[in-house]
């Protein structure tokens, strides 16, 4: 049984028996056989086979091979009636590049002759060759250079420049290589080949950005269309022929690596010049609608995109195009591609970028949607990435930690009043901690201040679970960067150990220790509780017959009181299945909430017993149990006791 329709064509091209063949093989081979045979003995045939063929091609595209003699099919002499010719021409899409020999095939049949298709026919194959609009526009611009050349009235009619004639065939051939080239990719172990990008498959969509040509090659040298692999491109690279456009790095990851370990001025300056130019020209366009439309722009903006996250590096011209966009831009258009472009912004004085680009982003983005603050604030995260990457992949000045530390400032300012609306949303205070959670993970090496005292006594009295377990963890990992004794980095300054010691004790003196809001120890702060307030507070806890010091303990607090009781039930009902005979062997049962007087009582009553510190412990080991890892973590890493406990 033949497996491919290539397998398929041969056997019928050696007379083998193809009764096996599936329905789409045994159609081309039908195809093959009714083109020798006379009219009659195919009529009722024709179209099934036909409409089966053309309908493989139009899903999946044909393979070189298949291609080829599909050609001869329709360039031949043959009995197939003129309409499934037709039909076949019209489907003739290529999966992949067209060889060479096919285009001579095709242009070779054209003529009158014996031998030569019906004229028909040769109109169809010739509708794209001869009278496309797009090849009267090109040999009009010839004509006009080389009149000796082009004559007669082959430069004839009033066809459009450069239109594509068809463009839903054209569109369909788009779609079929390009999924022929991902197929193709998935089949080499799911890695892109180290080769330059060639994007023939792809002229259904209009690039401005030149492919990788080496055109000024001599014998001997090597050019990176000749590298095919990573031991090819490394023995080669001290030999390679800088290609003719060095504008292609923006979309062949090939060049860009070849210009990383090649780094060259006058490289750069070409890039810079041709971007400029390029994107001077859609600034004109932009400036009275303001709203980014068109494939081309956003093609050329999401290649220079990619350009920066292989480089690192926002080219110069793109910066500008940048900062002259702030001044009429919508916010709306594209909006993920721009923001993300301006992460890439280079650190400079942060009172620059602010004047420059920051302030003006701001204005437009407050203006057109409601949750432009957390937009704003996940944008500050994604520059601050890109910034710590920078510092700690170089050496750079002291000025540039100082645009990181600023940057830290104005991004808190921001979240303080996200944090003072009445009800801020879960993912701002998300985005809130993963700008700190971004900041944090730099230290030690880079020397940034912790989080404000005043953020972080807003974020402690959440509702949210993941959220605290989440402030838990970045003061835990404040914590370990700070007193680690293996780090060769300075020791941080005197503030910022005071701001980190108040974030510990106010945090533990709420969950572990039963002080809250309590001011006595060393550097506690009280989560900032204005001391005038703290009279009322008692009094409005203990009408209730509540404690205020331990109103936020593991017990109490919001997020964590349904998952301690629920804790302490399981505890309960494994005491209670140890009885085989299942009876009942505790005498009560806690109602809740659990407190280390209430624990003494029901033990008393016949109850569960445990010590108040088990307790506890047992919580956090469910907490752990349920991803909830941020608050054992902190006080893991804190409470003495626990420490001692974790180190055993």
């Amino acid at each position: 049984m033949a497996e491919t329709l290539d397998e398929a064509l041969s056997e019928v091209e050696a007379g083998k028996s193809v009764k096996d063949i599936s329905l789409k093989r045994h159609a081309l081979i039908d195809a093959g056989i009714a083109s020798q045979s006379p009219t009659k003995q195919k009529r009722n045939r024709t179209s099934s086979f036909v409409e089966v063929i053309c309908s493989s091609a139009f899903e999946h595209g044909l393979s070189q091979t298949v291609l080829g003699r599909l050609i001869d099919l329709v360039t031949l002499p043959n009995s197939l009636d003129q309409t499934s010719i037709g039909q076949l021409i019209q489907n003739l899409y290529p999966a992949d590049k067209v060889t060479d020999d096919v285009v001579v095939r095709v242009v070779g049949c054209l003529g009158q002759g014996q031998s030569r298709p019906s004229l028909s026919s040769q109109l169809e194959l010739s509708r794209t060759i001869g009278h496309e609009p797009a090849l009267v526009g090109l040999i009009r611009t010839y004509k006009d250079y080389y009149p000796d050349i082009v004559v007669g009235e082959a430069a004839a009619g009033r066809a459009t420049l450069f239109k594509d004639p068809d463009p839903e065939w054209s569109e369909r051939l788009v779609k079929i290589q390009e999924a022929h080239a991902q197929r193709r990719t998935v089949g080499q172990n799911g890695q892109h080949s180290f080769k330059v990008v060639r994007r023939g498959a792809k002229r259904g969509k209009i690039s401005s950005i030149p492919e990788v040509h080496t055109s000024r090659a001599h014998e001997g040298s090597i050019t990176l269309e000749d590298v095919d692999s990573v031991d090819d491109f490394v023995q080669k690279l001290d030999r390679l022929e800088p290609p003719d456009q060095i504008v292609s790095a923006l979309n062949d990851q090939l060049m860009r690596t070849y210009l990383l370990l090649r780094p060259s001025s006058a490289a750069s300056r070409r890039l810079e010049n041709w971007l400029a130019l390029q994107l001077d020209e859609e600034l004109e366009s932009l400036r009275d609608k303001g709203v980014i439309t068109g494939s081309r722009l956003k093609d050329m903006l999401e290649s220079i995109l990619n350009y920066a996250h292989s480089t690192k590096v926002l080219p110069s011209a793109s910066q500008q195009f940048l900062k002259s966009l702030m001044l009429f831009w919508d916010g709306k258009s594209e909006q993920t591609l721009i923001l993300n472009l301006l992460s890439y912004l280079p650190i400079t004085l942060f009172e620059t970028l602010k004047q420059e680009y920051l302030s003006r982003l701001e204005r437009i983005l407050l203006s057109c949607q409601p949750n432009a603050q957390t937009k704003l604030l996940t944008y500050y995260n994604d520059l601050c990435r890109q910034w710590t990457v920078l510092l700690l992949s170089s050496n750079r000045p002291p000025s540039a930690l100082k645009s990181l530390t600023d940057l830290a400032a104005h991004a808190t300012t921001l979240s303080l009043s996200i944090l003072a609306q009445p009800s801020p949303s879960i993912s701002a205070t998300a985005a809130i901690l993963t700008f700190q959670e971004t900041l944090t993970h730099s230290l030690p090496v880079l020397s940034v201040p912790p989080p404000s005292s005043l953020l972080t006594s807003h974020l402690t009295f959440t509702p949210s679970l993941s959220t605290l377990s989440r402030l838990c963890s970045l003061i835990t990992t404040l914590k370990l960067a700070y007193t680690s004794p293996a780090t060769s980095a300075p020791p941080p300054p005197a503030p910022s150990r005071q701001t980190l010691n108040t974030l510990l004790i106010d945090t533990c003196n709420l969950f572990w220790r039963n002080r809250a809001l309590g001011t006595t120890d060393a550097a506690a702060q009280g989560c900032l509780a204005p001391p005038t307030l703290l009279p009322a507070l008692r009094t409005h806890v203990a009408a209730r017959g509540l404690s205020l010091p331990s109103l936020f303990s593991l017990s109490h607090a919001v997020p964590l009181a349904a998952l301690s009781i629920a804790c302490f039930r399981e505890m309960e009902d494994d005491v209670e299945a140890e009885d085989g005979n299942g009876k009942v062997r505790l005498g009560a049962r806690h109602a809740g909430p659990v407190t280390q007087r209430s624990l003494q009582q029901l033990a008393a009553d016949g109850g569960l017993e445990l010590d108040w510190t088990e307790y506890r412990v047992r919580v956090l080991a469910y907490l752990d149990q349920r991803g909830v890892t941020g608050i054992s973590r902190l006080m893991g890493s804190t409470m003495r006791g626990l420490m001692a406990s974790n180190a055993g």
